[in-house]
């Protein structure tokens, strides 16, 4: 199964207000495609994109044979189209390897088995990406502007009101990755660099059984269960 890399276009849709970008796909991994990797990508490619991007083709296969229930709850990949309506409702462009995991697949059933990009936060789609932004952002602004920024992009939820967050603010942290809370704000001991390093993370404890963020996973029924 192939995941996407995706470039902005440098010229932003005129019918739109906003600075929305057009995505093109300019890459797909699979097993029998020929492997990127940081080192060698295409031009204007960032390794971070094609390390995601790299990341996620292998989950596909960890998770074909040996969680066929996870692979059969994530949600088939997002449109260009969809992507653009969730810049437009952010108002700026998603990082590209934001992007790259959403056409890899557009969010995933909330249940046990699902998958989930860091234990008990389920990765959504982007409308809900979109909804959870702003509804966040409008709570900020009537209670406590601190609390959240407006760069800042709700990627996968748990279900408490708690949020895995990648950082969205040009130049400075841009592409860095939290844990959230709306009670304690950043999760100390959930923060990235970047998608990479968290899903660098996943793929090792997936692959090695490993503990991670202080859970462990079972596969029940043919679904990983993180607890």
């Amino acid at each position: 199964m192939a995941a996407a890399l995706v470039q902005r276009s440098s010229t932003p849709d005129s019918t739109d207000n906003f600075r929305a970008a057009s995505y093109t796909v300019v890459a797909r991994f699979s097993s029998e495609a020929a492997v990127c990797s940081s080192d060698h990508h295409p031009p204007g490619i960032s390794s971070e994109t094609v390390t995601v991007a790299v990341i996620l083709a292998d989950l596909d296969q960890w998770l074909a044979a040996n969680a066929p229930r996870t692979l059969s709850l994530l949600h088939p990949p997002a449109s260009q189209e969809q992507l653009q309506e969730l810049e437009s409702r952010l108002g700026f462009a998603l990082l590209p390897e934001v992007a790259s995991t959403l056409l890899w697949h557009n969010g995933a059933t909330e249940e046990m088995g699902g998958f989930q990009l860091a234990p008990t936060y389920w990765l959504t789609d982007a409308a809900r990406v979109a909804g959870d932004a702003s509804r966040l952002r409008a709570t900020a602004r009537a209670s406590n502007p601190e609390a959240w920024d407006v760069q800042w992009v709700p990627l996968a939820a748990d279900r408490c009101g708690g949020y895995l967050v990648v950082d969205h603010t040009p130049d400075v942290d841009t592409g860095r990755t939290f844990l959230w809370e709306p009670e304690n704000g950043e999760d100390a001991m959930g923060s990235w660099t970047g998608l990479a390093e968290l899903c660098s993370e996943l793929r090792f404890a997936l692959l090695r059984g490993a503990p991670w963020l202080d859970n462990s996973y079972q596969i029940v029924d043919g679904g990983v269960e993180w607890e």
